[in-house]
């Protein structure tokens, strides 16, 4: 009996772990929106930033140039892409980074999201699901 209850104990440590902790975070402008993936598997912690236009891409043939950026309180990104004359062939754009340490997420946060592309600028909120 004692056996079982320690092999159970063992099975339910195990599975427990192997969860990890993920939150998502997920909003919309008029032409854009956008997800925030947080997770933690043991002391990997991964982030990733998509941005999505909404409308065909032909609408982004004229833009020279991207930028984007998300506040999350604790940390936050800035990114930009460079067409150089060439319209951008997706309608997609991610940004990640990875490391050891702490999420610092707690689930509740909401992520302040700003885009600029050629004379445009929105904003937007991400909430959790």
């Amino acid at each position: 009996m004692r056996k079982i209850i320690l092999v159970s104990i063992s099975i339910l440590v195990l599975t427990a772990c192997g969860l990890g902790e993920q939150y998502v975070y997920e909003g919309e402008s008029d032409h854009w929106e956008a997800s925030f993936t947080a997770s933690k598997d043991g002391a990997a912690v991964t982030r990733e930033f998509v941005l999505t236009y909404k409308g065909e891409l032909e609408e982004l043939a004229e833009i020279d140039q991207l930028r984007y950026s998300y506040d999350a309180g604790r940390f936050g990104n800035e990114t930009g892409k460079d067409f150089g004359g060439d319209p951008p062939s997706e309608k997609q754009f991610t940004s990640r980074d990875s490391g050891n340490g702490k999420l610092l997420m707690s689930g509740d946060e909401v992520i302040e999201v700003s885009v600029k592309w050629g004379d445009q600028e929105e904003t937007m909120e991400l909430r959790g699901e």
